[in-house]
C-alpha cells in the first residue's frame, strides 16, 4: 500500500454548466504570491492498490492555466502532476500533460478548441405557457428554438444523438420524467441538471415529508440515475426520437428503443403486431 497526499491546484474554472457554482482559482496570469490552491486532504491518506480521481474542468483562460492537480506520496520523493501548457512558440494551442515530476513526461494530450456560434444552436422547448418568457430570452440571445407539443424525455435524449438537430433541451416538467431522461443519458452519454420548482407551500411541505432538506439543490446526472442502468421506451405518438404507433387494418407497427449503460449498447426495435393472433384488451 502507498500513502499519498493529494494537493489540488486548479488554475481554472470548475463549474456545472448552468448553476455557475464550483471553485475558481488565480493562475499564472497573476503574481506568484497571489496564486491560490486547495488541499483535498489535510493529512496523508492511506489508499490500497489504486486510486481513481475524477473531476470536471473548464478553462476560463486558455493561455494562463498552469498546474491543475498534484499527487505527492508520503516520502515526498514521488510527485505526479497534471498541468496545462500553452505553446506560444509554434502556436499549436494548449496541451494537458501528465508528468512524473523531475523524471519524465508520461502523457501529453492536445486540447482542441471548439467554436460554436450562438445562432447555430437549436434549443428544444416544450410548448407550455410557463416557458413563454424563457423562449423569448433564448430567442433574444440569438439561438434557434424547436418547440414540441409533448415528448420531453425523448427530446432530452435527442439532444445527444448525432442524427438529431437538437443541441439542448430546456424546460420545466415532471420529476419522474427528469429521472427517466437521466437514466437514458447514462446509457448514451450527455449531461443533465435539474432543480425542484415549487409553486406553493403544499408542494414545499410534500418535498420536506419525503426527506428533502435542501430545497435549492441542483441535481446532477449521477444524483438522478447511477449504477448499471437500463432504459427502454416505445413511441405512442411521433416524437423527436421515436415514431408513434401506426394502426393499419389488423396490424400495428411500433418503434422502440432499449439501452444499457454498462455496455453502451443501443437497440432499436421495429415491431409488427398481428391483431388476428394478438388479442388486445381495452
Amino acid at each position: 500500500m502507498k500513502r499519498i497526499l493529494l494537493t489540488v491546484i486548479f488554475f481554472l474554472l470548475l463549474y456545472p454548466v448552468h448553476s455557475q457554482s464550483g471553485l475558481k482559482f488565480n493562475s499564472n496570469d497573476v503574481s506568484k504570491d497571489d496564486r491560490t490552491s486547495f488541499n483535498v486532504f489535510k493529512r496523508p491518506i492511506l489508499f490500497e492498490n489504486q486510486i481513481s480521481i475524477k473531476f470536471d474542468l473548464s478553462f476560463y483562460n486558455k493561455i494562463f492555466i498552469g498546474n491543475i492537480l498534484t499527487l505527492i506520496d508520503a516520502s515526498g520523493k514521488n510527485n505526479f502532476s497534471c498541468n496545462y501548457n500553452y505553446d506560444f512558440d509554434a502556436q499549436r494551442g494548449g496541451f494537458l500533460n501528465i508528468n512524473h515530476i523531475g523524471q519524465q513526461k508520461i502523457l501529453s494530450v492536445p486540447i482542441t478548441e471548439k467554436k460554436i456560434n450562438t445562432e447555430d444552436l437549436v434549443i428544444c422547448v416544450l410548448d407550455r405557457e410557463r416557458h413563454q418568457e424563457d423562449i423569448e430570452i433564448i430567442r433574444s440571445a440569438g439561438a434557434r428554438i424547436k418547440i414540441i407539443g409533448d415528448g420531453d424525455v425523448s427530446a432530452v435524449i435527442s439532444s445527444v444523438i448525432d442524427s438529431s438537430n437538437i443541441d439542448m433541451y430546456y424546460g420545466i416538467g415532471g420529476a419522474p420524467e427528469g429521472v427517466l431522461a437521466a437514466a437514458a443519458l447514462q446509457c448514451v452519454g450527455g449531461y443533465l441538471e435539474g432543480q425542484l420548482i415549487f409553486y406553493n407551500d403544499q408542494e414545499t411541505d410534500r418535498a420536506k415529508k419525503t426527506g428533502i432538506t435542501n430545497l435549492d439543490k441542483i441535481y446532477k446526472l449521477n444524483d438522478l440515475a447511477k449504477g448499471d442502468v437500463m432504459f427502454s421506451a416505445t413511441g405512442v405518438t411521433d416524437g423527436t426520437m421515436l415514431r408513434g404507433i401506426n394502426i393499419n387494418k389488423n396490424f400495428a407497427t411500433t418503434h422502440s428503443i432499449v439501452m444499457r449503460s454498462k455496455t453502451g449498447t443501443i437497440r432499436e426495435i421495429d415491431g409488427k403486431h398481428n391483431f388476428d393472433i394478438k388479442q388486445l384488451d381495452y
